[in-house]
């Protein structure tokens, strides 16, 4: 906890900022919302279901996720925005954070399984940051394995995880190093986190949280393609509920 109240210190007022769909805004007495709660579980269960978002990656999410509370993993990136959003984006892929430590590399069990069980082959090392997210320094990133599964019924819809083993937690680097709100979503083993729920899905905006320039244009104008206007300055009434995107 103390990671997230150096890094966003107004974490009492994102419970302000979780928001439920438009329909359930409106007032309801303690009878309705009683016979509601039936409708939320189906929903939770069925529309945020985390094993079968995985899927898409590995046959056996439980066990991958067994593994990722091994080695305190966390998922972050493009693929924690589609679980929260209930979408999937063609050629996306699966980002896992893990801290190096001295002993060696924390996440080995992980990999094996992911070349054992799974079927996907280690990829040749060409980059050293992950490319979604160049602001993360190097300084904090030790190295990235990807891995890649073919997929030979439909050639093309290939499914690719990365293994990014960082120098600080995986919490620090992602709460640090990302350059805008929409992507500040975390997926742990058993939890999973959204920082700025209401302007990222509900007001579908998005505010940088660095100096942007000419070489985030891609990056820019594919959040904007998936529906999402990117900001500079945060705007009055986001700021109401979730001061942690006002400067001093």
């Amino acid at each position: 906890s103390c990671i997230l109240e150096r890094h966003l210190p107004s974490i009492p007022n994102i419970q302000n900022n979780l928001c439920l769909p438009r329909a359930s805004r409106y007032h309801c007495s303690p009878a309705n919302l009683k016979q509601l709660s039936g409708v939320f579980d189906t929903l939770y269960k069925t529309q945020w279901n985390i094993n079968r978002q995985l899927e898409r990656f590995v046959n056996d999410p439980p066990s991958l996720r067994s593994l990722m509370s091994q080695c305190n993993a966390l998922i972050s990136g493009s693929f924690a925005l589609q679980f929260f959003e209930r979408v999937v984006w063609k050629n996306s892929h699966l980002d896992i954070y893990v801290e190096c430590q001295p002993e060696g590399e924390t996440a080995l069990p992980l990999e094996e399984h992911l070349v054992g069980v799974e079927h996907y082959t280690l990829q040749p090392r060409d980059e050293i940051i992950p490319t979604d997210y160049p602001c993360i320094s190097e300084r904090d990133i030790s190295k990235v394995n990807t891995y890649l599964r073919r997929n030979n019924e439909e050639p093309g819809n290939d499914v690719t995880v990365q293994v990014i083993y960082t120098q600080k937690t995986p919490l620090e680097v992602i709460l640090q190093g990302f350059y805008t709100t929409a992507v500040v979503n975390i997926i742990s083993w058993d939890y999973t986190w959204s920082l700025f729920p209401d302007t990222t899905f509900i007001k579908r905006k998005t505010y940088q949280l660095v100096s942007l320039d000419s070489f985030y244009g891609n990056l820019i104008r594919k959040y904007s393609r998936r529906g999402r206007r990117t900001l500079e300055v945060p705007w009055h009434d986001d700021l109401q509920n979730t001061k942690s995107l006002k400067t001093d």
